[in-house]
């Protein structure tokens, strides 16, 4: 039980003084109590106390307010609140005031707790004891999830007394202390982090304090234990949380044990991947035996499969994790000075350049190098970057001075390189466009060839899930025939494709204030211009006429170019979007080639 101490016990003080403490500190440990059962779920005291015939108006006050805070019953404004305390004396204001702090805090309304925790400080000047020890670790939680904390500041609480401020402190503890992925450096952390929860595991269950154990057991769930422990935590602290009437803290925790039971049950994530099909299963053992070596890799697959997420995750689980990742949109770098971006420049190498610069490779130094869109590097770079990947060394622009490097590359595109690689093979110098190098090809000793989305059509869902506990959107739902319809339906640009369909069916439920997405649902942006993708695809099956200027190749295919351009963004609105979608190429080259044509754009 807990036992409240206010710390200013007097022996010299008077009678009617010895009273009134008498009276309050009678009134402090029925609220305490009453506070305690609730959160025990001890139905026999909480009778015990509701049939006791208050004669304390302030008593009665109390429980009104405990009750109202603990079932949510109530919203809570400063005005309300204010009726609710008139007249209480301090040491019940101190309760009521850390009640409505530790309220404000589990409903994540900061900036009110943040209020209510300065003003409860100021009922607790030059005290001890329990409301003191509860009062600092309110604060000191408000301070960690508005990112002020310092170490120093967990060394500044006082000496604690109670199990359950024992517990509460080390619960915040590995609050502190993030979570980490699973990579060799985040070991160590989520060990102490699993050490401190079961601690306080320990605690709270000495005392019998059940939401406090539940809350804990939630976390511990998150700090990378086995996946039977993690479900088992998880299903206990749900059913607390639906014994005690918590609606706030289930919905939260039935979120997590929803990620848990699908997203890792069945098998699996790496890194920012989440996916059940055997065919990525596969993907990620490839990830791991890259990450176990400094070969260059080149991952292969189509728009919005999950490339650079690969990348990502075969760095994080290499020795190579501490040190940085640069990503490089190869499709947008400036053809006059890719040199330069990549491998950096002296000054004075051309007009403007006023420093040196390190470049990409500089940048990576003893990291990853990741050069999503490979294919659209020209010939004279991917020359550069050979040299780079055989000896380990390359030229900054404006020197013939070699440098030396320690760079792993890795590298993503979704051209068919592999043909483009045959021709260079066949008939080098005599294809169009940059094409690819035959001997830069076979110097990628990994390769990674990444599977569209309509080819593991079991990942859907569980990406689904994702989605939606990324967007803070886990209580909603997707109906059998809506999820039939997502699993069945085509992506013509894979996961971003499908996580721009989610996020929209989102905006729409939250519109139509449902917790269930339905077909309608899906169906209904396509339903506000149902005749776009028909209009596009008939106006351009049909004859499309081009009547060129010039019989010189080169000029013809420029000009049709520009005038097939013009007419997609022409029917599809210029939504950008829609344009990728019916052109089927990618982004960053539809931005390039409307700019060689000097066609302006606003993205929608």
């Amino acid at each position: 039980m807990l036992n409240f101490d206010n710390g200013n016990s007097n022996k010299n003080v008077n009678q009617g003084s010895n009273k009134n403490n008498k009276r309050n500190n009678q009134t402090s440990s029925i609220m305490l109590e009453y506070l305690q059962a609730l959160m025990s779920n001890n139905r026999v005291m909480l009778a015990e106390i509701n049939d006791m015939k208050l004669a304390n108006e302030q008593d009665v006050r109390l429980i009104e307010l405990v009750n109202k805070l603990w079932t949510n019953d109530i919203n809570v404004k400063k005005e309300s609140f204010s009726s609710l305390v008139l007249g209480l004396s301090t040491t019940n204001k101190t309760i009521a005031y850390m009640l409505i702090t530790a309220y404000q805090l589990i409903e994540g309304n900061l900036d009110e707790a943040i209020e209510y925790s300065v003003k409860t400080k100021m009922f607790l000047v030059g005290t001890k004891g329990l409301s003191s020890e509860i009062s600092s670790l309110i604060s000191l939680h408000i301070a960690i999830l508005i990112g002020e904390t310092k170490i120093n500041d967990l060394m500044k609480i006082p000496t604690l007394t109670t199990e359950v401020t024992k517990g509460y402190f080390n619960y915040l503890r590995a609050l502190f202390n993030p979570n980490k992925k699973r990579t060799s450096s985040a070991n160590s952390a989520n060990l102490a982090n699993q050490k401190l929860l079961r601690d306080a595991i320990a605690s709270f269950r000495k005392v019998n304090n059940l939401y406090l154990l539940a809350l804990a057991q939630a976390k511990l769930a998150e700090c990378e234990v086995e996946q039977s422990e993690a479900e088992n935590l998880l299903s206990s602290s749900v059913e607390i949380f639906e014994t005690l009437g918590r609606k706030t803290e289930l919905a939260r925790t039935q979120l997590l044990l929803t990620k848990y039971s699908t997203t890792i049950k069945a098998a699996q994530r790496i890194g920012g991947l989440v996916y059940a099909s055997e065919k990525m299963a596969q993907i990620k053992q490839q990830i791991l035996d890259a990450a176990s070596c400094n070969y260059p890799v080149l991952i292969m697959g189509p728009s919005g499969s999950g490339k650079e997420l690969i990348a990502r995750a075969i760095h994080e689980n290499s020795k190579r994790f501490r040190k940085p990742l640069i990503a490089v949109n190869c499709g947008v770098l400036t053809e006059n000075l890719t040199s330069s971006e990549l491998f950096g420049h002296i000054k004075g190498a051309f007009t403007g350049a006023d420093r040196d610069t390190r470049g990409f490779v500089g940048s990576a130094e003893s990291g990853t190098l990741f050069l999503d869109e490979i294919g659209e590097l020209s010939r004279k770079t991917q020359g550069a970057l050979l040299r780079l990947i055989d000896n380990s060394e390359y030229q900054r622009l404006g020197t013939s001075v070699p440098q030396k490097a320690d760079v792993r590359i890795i590298a993503a595109t979704n051209q068919n390189v592999a043909e483009l690689a045959e021709l260079d093979k066949a008939k080098t110098g005599q294809f169009e466009g940059n094409g690819f190098k035959h001997d830069l090809f076979n110097r990628f000793m990994i390769k990674i060839n990444v599977p569209p989305l309509s080819e593991r059509p079991e990942d859907v869902l569980v990406i689904i899930n994702e989605i939606l506990i990324r967007e803070n959107a886990g209580y909603l739902n997707f109906d059998l025939e809506a999820k039939d319809y997502l699993q069945k339906r085509h992506y013509e640009h894979n996961v971003r494709e499908l996580e721009e369909v989610v996020k929209t069916a989102i905006i729409i439920a939250k519109r139509l204030k449902t917790d269930t997405i339905t077909l309608e649902i899906l169906k209904e942006k396509e339903e506000q211009n149902p005749h776009l993708h028909t209009t596009v695809t008939t106006a351009l099956a049909n004859k499309f006429t081009v009547t060129c200027p010039t019989v010189n190749y080169q000029e013809s295919m420029a000009f049709f170019e520009k005038r097939l351009l013009e007419q997609i963004l022409k029917l599809a609105n210029k939504n950008v979007s829609k344009v990728i979608e019916l052109s089927g190429i990618a982004k960053t080259t539809l931005y390039r080639r409307l700019a060689l044509y000097g066609i302006k754009l606003v993205e929608n």
